[in-house]
């Protein structure tokens, strides 16, 4: 039998410690030699146990260093009293000391002798919530197409008539192109050769019975509409506000669908593909890209369209004759400018627009609203201009407004609109006496403006039987203006309809979070789920390993740093490009506490499910053992607040700068969690108050608390909690503060 001086002799062969004088045994250990007289030991241990203490993770030894050194239970066990342990029951976990074995949640994968918890209930949530909106999505977009071929399911082709057009008497143009331009007759080098697959020089185009309706509303955009432009001609559709004027154009575009009716281009119905460049549109807004100069914007669609058939050298000639036709060589080295940055003017950025398409040589040119913004000599100096296109063999379409005498008499036809039914389709020559011939009388003199009276009288029949008794303007406005709650929905259906129709936008943010959450769990996968370890209680000090403090606090900075790259540029994207139209709407009355609560009730549901990708993949991987539920919860918090913050900046911030602005300030109140510098160190500076109001401290704050009251019977928490600064036992209080910390203040400050 062995004396009990070798019973107690460590394996380094080293005098023992004695650690209490009568049994002791803290829980999460197993003590099964010890007794009152064998109380617990402490032996120096072995070099290859000293290493294994020193680790960062798994730096617990396999066997006790002497008979009577308690060992604390190992991963995989459980030990409900000193002298019992247990493996791990399926369908449980118990990691490091566990004294009773932990539940596993519905769905989670936890074997027997499992030492960690794989939670697959969050991955279940998120592929049923994503099959769900691809699902949406996909019926919604074949809805579209299956409308879109309703209407492509016209009647056989219309043939050209080939009605000659009758002379038009043009009015003195001031504006003359010099000889070496290519709309006075001498195009340059390739554009026929760029037109000779397309059969003739213009299009002929006659649309019959277009109707338009959307959604089954009760009043249609369009009724029956029918008209043709001829090659070489321009055809002027005028007509009051909402009569469906540039509802039209796009459908003769090709840019729309309409319901019913049919469209024939050169005698082929339909949009086929022989004419997809062969015409251009021009839109009422000038999409142009405001950094460029005019020659870099115009050169760069010449090198997209027409690269294919042409030399550099032609290009750049061609190029230089398009700018000298538009009158825009002394401006081509101009950059354009948006409404922020001064750059040319609205009537040369009018005719950068038109540049942009006419460089491609189409056969035929539509605009909308050309003239919509300019002063009257410019907008008569712009329509002479696209006269001379028209002269040039170009098929022109034109919507206008309001025309001056001067610009209606540069028309060829013209097309009527009125509360979307057509009234007069036809020559110029004739409108007056169809106007005639209806029982409307012109007023005798000398150079009458013939197309204000014309649309007078478009305005005025309609209203002649519509009058009402006069009531006070401001009981109207008051009566017309909704609710604040009604404006809030508004605004929230809005805004989730944005989101809906932006799935690029969407999918990017959702893959961001994936991305970080997969690479943040992978690079703590090694841990096995034990990312805390501190000393243990009293008065087993001696027997711990080397404490990690630092690694919950770090995982929280990566978490906000993987919460800022997937929030801020959606939060910029979605407040800062609505910039302008939150200035408008306000100033029409919106009110502006309405708006932005609808908008950031319309993000709750696109930040709840960044979020669940982010946390769901991150938890498979770094399997902690927070609850998913808090740190669910506490992901989501910081998300909304990241968005607060990068709205905010958006809206402070240059659009160009916004989004730098809004990364640099989320990184900084990011870097402010108290991991580096540590807490405890800041509150030796008396900076905390700086620190604190920041979102990111009490999230790893809450994080500490939820990783270390797991193992509170097992390690001093309240020594880690000094050791780092951080306040435990408060994860409530944190997620509070959370939700109400400083940029959340700012956001509501900032848009009020």
């Amino acid at each position: 039998m062995a004396t009990k001086e070798q019973e107690v002799e460590c394996l380094s062969r080293q005098a023992p410690i004695q650690l209490a004088d009568k049994y002791v045994c803290n829980l999460g250990f197993y003590c099964p030699n010890n007794s009152d007289t064998h109380p617990p030991i402490y032996c120096p241990p072995t070099q290859e146990c000293q290493i294994r203490r020193f680790q960062e993770f798994l730096n617990s030894c396999p066997q006790p260093q002497g008979v009577d050194e308690p060992i604390v239970c190992p991963p995989g066990s459980f030990c409900p009293s000193g002298s019992q342990i247990h493996p791990c029951p399926r369908g449980h976990y118990c990691p490091i000391g566990s004294v009773n074995p932990t539940p596993c949640m519905a769905l989670s994968i936890c074997p027997a002798g499992s030492e960690k918890e794989v939670q697959l209930l969050g991955l279940l949530c998120l592929l049923l919530v994503d099959a769900a909106l691809i699902i949406a999505y996909c019926w919604r977009h074949m809805k579209s197409l299956r409308a879109l071929s309703c209407t492509m399911r016209w009647k056989k082709p219309l043939e050209d008539t080939g009605v000659p057009l009758q002379p038009h008497t043009a009015a003195s143009d001031t504006y003359s192109p010099t000889k070496t331009c290519w709309l006075t007759g001498l195009q340059p080098r390739g554009v026929e050769e760029c037109r000779s697959p397309l059969p003739g020089n213009g299009i002929f185009i006659k649309f019959e019975g277009i109707c338009l309706c959307l959604r089954q509303k009760d009043r249609p955009i369009l009724t029956g509409i029918s008209g043709e432009a001829h090659r070489g001609s321009l055809l002027g559709i005028l007509g009051p506000s909402g009569s469906g004027k540039s509802s039209l154009v796009k459908i003769l575009a090709g840019r729309g669908s309409a319901t019913s009716g049919r469209v024939v281009y050169n005698g082929i119905q339909g949009h086929k593909s022989i004419y997809k460049y062969a015409i251009g549109f021009v839109p009422q807004d000038d999409i142009i890209l405001p950094e460029l100069t005019v020659y870099e914007n115009v050169a760069h669609a010449a090198y997209v369209k027409l690269r294919g058939r042409q030399s550099s050298k032609a290009l750049t000639q061609h190029v230089n004759e398009l700018l000298c036709s538009l009158g825009l060589a002394h401006v081509q080295h101009s950059v354009v400018g948006n409404a922020e940055k001064r750059g040319i003017s609205g009537g040369e950025r009018k005719r950068v627009n038109i540049a942009l398409e006419l460089i491609g040589a189409p056969l035929a040119l539509i605009l909308d609203e050309p003239t919509s913004g300019l002063d009257s000599a410019t907008a008569l100096s712009l329509m002479k201009l696209i006269k001379s296109i028209a002269l040039s063999g170009v098929t022109v379409i034109c919507v206008l407004h309001q025309p001056r005498p001067d610009i209606f008499d540069l028309l060829d036809s013209i097309l009527l609109l009125d509360s979307s039914q057509q009234v007069y389709s036809g020559m110029v020559s004739g409108v007056r006496s169809h106007f005639e011939a209806m029982g409307h009388r012109f007023h005798d003199g000398s150079d009458p403006n013939l197309a204000d009276t014309i649309l007078d009288t478009l305005s005025t029949l309609p209203q002649r039987s519509l009058r009402q008794p006069h009531q006070d303007p401001k009981r109207c406005s008051a009566g017309i203006r909704a609710s604040w709650m009604h404006q809030v929905f508004c605004c929230l259906r809005r805004g989730i309809l944005q989101q809906f129709r932006q799935p690029l936008t969407f999918g990017t943010e959702i893959i961001v979070g994936t991305s970080c959450g997969t690479i943040i769990g992978l690079a703590v996968y090694k841990y096995n789920g034990q990312l805390f370890h501190g000393i243990f209680r009293t008065p087993f000090e001696p027997l711990s390993s080397a404490t990690n403090y630092g690694l919950v606090p770090e995982l929280a900075l990566l978490s906000c740093l993987a919460v800022t790259l997937a929030a801020a540029p959606a939060s910029v994207e979605t407040f800062g490009g609505e910039k302008h139209t939150i200035y408008r709407e306000i100033e029409s009355g919106h009110s502006c506490s309405a708006y932005f609560v609808g908008k950031d009730l319309s993000t709750i549901p696109r930040i709840i499910l960044s979020s669940l990708h982010f946390t769901t993949f991150y938890a498979i991987l770094a399997t902690p053992l927070i609850p998913i539920g808090i740190l669910f919860l506490g992901n989501t918090l910081y998300f909304y607040c990241m968005y607060g913050l990068a709205a905010a900046m958006s809206l402070m911030a240059r659009r160009e700068r916004s989004l730098l602005m809004a990364f640099l300030a989320c990184l900084v109140v990011c870097m402010l969690n108290g991991y580096g510098p540590a807490l405890i160190y800041v509150k030796e500076w008396n900076l905390q108050w700086l620190w604190f109001v920041c979102p990111g401290t009490w999230l790893a704050e809450a994080w500490v608390t939820e990783h270390t009251k797991p193992l509170h019977h097992l390690y001093d928490t309240q020594a880690a909690a000094e050791a780092t600064g951080y306040t435990i036992g408060r994860t409530g209080f944190d997620l509070r503060q959370v939700y109400s910390s400083l940029e959340e203040r700012i956001k509501r400050k900032g848009v009020n």
